[in-house]
């Protein structure tokens, strides 16, 4: 019994030394630390705090209603960021050291200008522990502020446990107390669950004691001796198995985690917070260029997105076609370009008719048949006017009227043979499209060209949600007001109505453009409009930029709660115009929502 309960035994004395083990990893250095200068103890003290390095910066914020100040005090360099409360841009009227006066316990420092809104200065010696009164005044942008704030710097006795009671917790007399406090709330669960393996294990002992006695015999006890020491292995196990992790591991003996958190607690870097929120250093704002906008609540209308195609006015533009198939021949000043400004009644084109063989041949023997009569007709008025004295006034006048009906139908026949189709342009504007070669043949009625004018185009739109064919077509009023998105600039549109019938189960409605900004829609192109109809609803417009996606997929804004830290928040919107949506959950007036680098503050980690 003895030879195997002795393994057992040793086996659990040294699982209990190793759970009961606490503190560093060695002591043996503990008193070789030196005393150094209050710079030193305070450089560990932010170390031990902030959980960076000797550098890490200390800050303090200063906000009035129009501007706000951040202070980084990084070694001995303190660096101001000045920028406006409202939308996150630098004060770009503090250009100058003179503008910006900064106040440390009553003594002023020189700054020196380092971009708008940014400036440095050197913090006076010593570096205390302690609150610092510090007191900002800006004179920019024809307002003056004086902005206070309180920069707190920790003692090294705060960041540094004392040598001696570090000593006494890692060597004192009563190590299992030791054992508990080290480990918090985990330590009085650990001792619990090494107890109940402590028992678990002295049963299972004397279960298998008990079954070795009835053996007897040398190959009992070689047996015994193999089960004592798988007993001890088990013991090992089980005991490794129900310890808990914080008691296998002491508090200085696993560093996974220092690494991370000394590159995130440097204070200079954007970080994602517990809470979600982001912290997010002026330096890095600068550098994405983020910009905030305060939210209002709105009252309009219900907006609604539709399709819609460019058309063209038809009081401002026109087509042309041919009225005669032929051959077509530039005008005087060549075919028009498009783009080209033209007059109304300008030449644009000629058309040569086509005419058979047949055709023409009849209509050149007419012209030869009526210049011989009409020649004949001449030699009869001079005999007539030869023998005016004879022959009656009555018989002169009518040989003289048939000689002038018969150069009328010469003329008009050899005009027949040579008549060109002058095409020309219907209404001042410009060519939107052409379809002219030298020498190509059209067909009556073809399209050669398109003249519109630019500043005049009519738009219409589909509405296909059945719903909203009940709101606009049950009245032709319903719609209160209407725009188009050009580029970065919205474009208002004049309602003309309501169709009263269907096209392909749509419902038409029309629009007319006009002003400087319509020139950038083209004829046939497809755009959406935007209708307000319907019973107004309350809202915030935000851009829609600053609209962003969490990880479940659900819209969220981006507010600034303070100079350095962004909350994201849950919201629902609905279309508002092509440039912003309408907020109708999730915000409050005076929110300052990121309108510019939100995609960046959502990527953070």
């Amino acid at each position: 019994m003895t030879s195997w309960f002795m393994p057992f035994f040793w086996c659990l004395a040294l699982l209990t030394r190793a759970a009961w083990a606490g503190g560093d990893h060695d002591h043996s250095h503990d008193h070789d630390h030196d005393h150094a200068e209050p710079l030193a103890a305070e450089a560990r003290a932010v170390s031990a705090i902030s959980g960076g390095s000797a550098d890490a910066p200390w800050r303090f914020v200063a906000v009035s209603d129009h501007t706000e100040v951040v202070g980084v005090l990084q070694g001995r360099q303190l660096t101001l960021y000045i920028d406006h409360a409202a939308d996150n841009r630098p004060l770009e009227g503090a250009t100058s050291a003179s503008q910006v006066r900064l106040t440390v316990k009553g003594r002023e420092l020189p700054l020196r200008a380092q971009a708008p809104g940014t400036f440095s200065a050197d913090w006076p010696e010593p570096l205390l522990a302690g609150d610092h009164a510090v007191s900002v005044r800006v004179q920019a942008e024809g307002r003056s502020e004086q902005l206070d704030a309180v920069l707190r710097l920790p003692g090294a006795a705060s960041a540094e446990p004392d040598h001696d009671e570090a000593h006494a917790h890692g060597h004192g007399g009563n190590g299992f107390t030791a054992f508990i406090q080290a480990r918090g709330p985990w330590g009085l669960g650990a001792v619990v669950w090494l107890l109940a393996g402590l028992l678990a294990l002295v049963l299972a002992g004397i279960g298998l004691a008990r079954m070795g006695l009835a053996f007897r015999g040398w190959r009992a006890r070689r047996r015994a001796g193999a089960r004592a020491w798988l007993v001890a292995g088990l013991a090992v196990g089980l005991a490794g198995a129900v310890m808990p992790p914080e008691a296998q591991a002491s508090p200085g003996h696993d560093h996974d985690d220092e690494a991370p958190a000394a590159a995130v607690a440097d204070g200079l870097s954007p970080r994602r917070l517990p809470d979600g929120r982001v912290f997010l250093p002026k330096p890095v704002q600068r550098q994405w260029v983020l910009r905030t906008q305060p939210v209002r609540a709105v009252t309009q209308a219900r907006s609604l997105e539709l399709p819609a195609q460019v058309q063209m006015d038809p009081q401002a533009g026109g087509r042309v076609q041919a009225l005669v198939a032929g051959r077509l021949q530039p005008g005087p000043q060549g075919f028009p370009a498009l783009g080209q400004a033209v007059r109304q009644g300008q030449l644009l084109a000629e058309v040569v008719p086509a005419l058979g063989t047949l055709e023409r041949s009849g209509q050149q023997a007419q012209l030869a048949a009526l210049k011989a009569a009409l020649a004949q007709a001449e030699r009869r008025v001079q005999r007539l006017q030869a023998l005016s004295d004879t022959v009656p006034a009555k018989e002169r006048e009518a040989a003289g009227i048939e000689v002038a009906g018969l150069q009328a139908q010469v003329a008009a026949v050899s005009q027949g043979l040579q008549a060109r189709d002058a095409l020309r342009a219907p209404v001042s504007g410009v060519i939107a499209s052409a379809q002219a070669v030298a020498g190509q043949v059209v067909d009556a009625g073809a399209l050669v060209f398109e003249v519109v004018d630019p500043q005049r185009l009519r738009i219409e739109a589909l509405v296909h949600d059945p719903a909203h064919i009940a709101l606009l077509g049950a009245a032709g009023g319903a719609v209160s007001r209407a725009w188009v998105q050009v580029g970065e600039q919205s474009v208002a549109l004049r309602p003309l109505g309501v169709a009263r019938s269907l096209r392909e189960q749509a419902l038409p409605l029309a629009f007319a453009a006009q002003g400087p900004g319509v020139s950038g829609l083209a004829v046939g192109q497809t755009v959406r409009v935007w209708v307000q109809a319907g019973v107004p609803v309350s809202g915030h417009p935000v851009p829609a930029a600053a609209v962003q996606r969490n990880a479940s997929n659900l819209s969220i804004v981006w507010v600034k709660q303070s100079p350095e830290h962004f909350e994201p928040r849950v919201v629902t919107t609905e279309p508002l115009d092509g440039a912003q949506v309408r907020v109708t959950s999730g915000l409050r007036d005076g929110d300052r929502v990121v309108t510019q680098g939100a995609s960046l503050l959502n990527q953070t980690r």
